[in-house]
């Protein structure tokens, strides 16, 4: 059976043995609204809790359960290395380099022959992919952090449009 946004929280307070006065303290969130969170008895801004806690404890993986729950399709993040630039333009101009890299590996594939023989070439296009992906995500979140927006309240409220 799947869990719940609300159990994945709690399950994430136990194992680092935290008090929910004590997650309260870390997420500005009241006690009893934690309580009714991890019971799933609060839905509204259930969400929004559930990525500050996981921001709070640094646990990607809840950030990542949680995503796939609220949004219906798995997150796919990374913490950004050692090593890479963390400004904003820095990760766009990355993304971008990624994103290039990504459509010249999917360009070069034959859609219509792909199988085992196209093997290689698929997965160099799906690694592509990846990278693009960790990238853009990398760039979301400085974007978002710079400009004081809520990357997870839009990423909630924001769908792809069916015309694209």
């Amino acid at each position: 059976m799947a869990k719940t946004i609300g159990q994945l929280c709690r399950e994430a307070r136990e194992r680092r043995r935290l008090s929910q006065e004590q997650v309260a303290a870390m997420t500005h969130f009241a006690r009893r609204t934690i309580s009714n969170f991890e019971r799933d008895e609060r839905t509204a801004e259930q969400f929004a809790y559930a990525c500050r806690l996981a921001r709070a404890l640094d646990d990607m993986e809840l950030l990542r359960q949680v995503i796939e729950i609220e949004v219906g399709v798995p997150a796919a993040g990374r913490p950004i290395p050692d090593g890479i630039d963390r400004h904003a333009a820095a990760l766009r101009d990355l993304a971008i380099r990624e994103k290039r890299e990504a459509m010249g590996a999917l360009e070069s594939l034959c859609f219509w022959r792909l199988g085992p023989d196209q093997r290689e070439a698929a997965e160099r296009a799906a690694r592509e992919l990846l990278d693009a992906i960790t990238a853009t995500q990398w760039v979301y979140d400085a974007l978002c952090a710079a400009a004081g927006i809520d990357p997870d309240e839009l990423m909630r409220t924001h769908r792809l449009s069916a015309a694209a």
